[in-house]
C-alpha cells in the first residue's frame, strides 16, 4: 500500500524563497533599532520580558503577494491537495477491498475483532484527512490575496500538515489490520462460538 509522500515542505521553500528579502530587510532593521535602543535605555531593556521562544513571529506584509508568485502558490498548492484527494479515494478503495475480505473471514469463523479495530480507526483517520482538504483551496486563496499573508500563511501550513499525519497514520492503520489479518488466518484463531452462545444465552435469562 504505497501512498507515496506529499512534499508540504516544496511549499515551505517556495513561500520561504518569497518573502527571504523583505525578511531579511525587517530582521536589519529591528536589530538596528534594538541596538539603538539599548546604547540609549539599558535600564528600561533589563526589565522587558523577553519573548516566548516557540511563538511564531508575524512579520508585517507592506502589500500582498505579488500576481505571478500567487499563481506559482496556488498552483503548488492545488497539486498538492490534488495527490491528497487521490490518496483519499485510494484509501476507500483498499477499506472497501479489506472490509469485503473480513466478511469472507468472518463467514469462515475467524476472529477479525482486531483487524475490525483497526479498520474503524483507519475511517476515523481518513475522514479527518477528507475534511482538512475539502476547504484547502479556500484557505490558499485567502491566504495569497491578503494583505499580510502570514497571517493565513500558518493555517495553511498546519492544514497541509494535519493531513499529511492523518494520511500516514491512515495507512498504518490499514497495514496493521492486513497484518492482523493474515496472522489470523496462518495461526487459525477462531471465534470461541461456544463462549459466545453461552454469554448471549446468560443476558437473555437476566432479561
Amino acid at each position: 500500500m504505497h501512498t507515496g509522500k506529499i512534499k508540504v515542505y516544496v511549499l515551505f521553500a517556495l513561500l520561504a524563497l518569497v518573502v527571504s528579502v523583505e525578511a531579511q530587510a525587517q530582521t536589519t532593521t529591528a536589530s538596528t533599532t534594538v541596538t539603538q535602543s539599548q546604547a540609549t535605555s539599558t535600564a528600561s531593556s533589563s526589565l522587558q520580558v523577553a519573548p516566548q521562544a516557540n511563538a511564531p513571529v508575524i512579520p508585517k506584509s507592506p502589500k500582498p503577494l505579488p500576481l505571478e508568485i500567487q499563481n506559482r502558490v496556488i498552483n503548488l498548492a492545488a497539486n498538492m491537495s490534488n495527490r491528497a484527494d487521490a490518496l483519499v479515494i485510494r484509501f476507500d478503495l483498499i477499506m472497501v477491498r479489506i472490509e469485503s475480505r473480513l466478511k469472507k473471514m468472518e463467514m469462515q469463523g475467524y476472529d477479525t475483532s482486531d483487524a475490525r479495530f483497526y479498520v474503524n480507526e483507519a475511517k476515523l483517520s481518513l475522514e479527518l484527512a477528507r475534511t482538512s482538504i475539502s476547504g484547502i483551496d479556500a484557505k490558499i486563496k485567502a491566504f495569497t490575496t491578503a494583505e499580510n499573508y502570514w497571517t493565513g500563511w500558518f493555517e495553511v501550513r498546519d492544514t497541509f500538515t494535519e493531513v499529511r499525519t492523518q494520511l500516514q497514520k491512515t495507512k498504518q492503520l490499514l497495514t496493521e489490520a492486513t497484518t492482523d489479518m493474515q496472522l489470523t488466518i496462518k495461526d487459525n484463531v477462531k471465534v470461541d462460538t461456544q463462549a459466545t452462545s453461552t454469554a448471549s444465552s446468560t443476558a437473555a435469562t437476566q432479561n
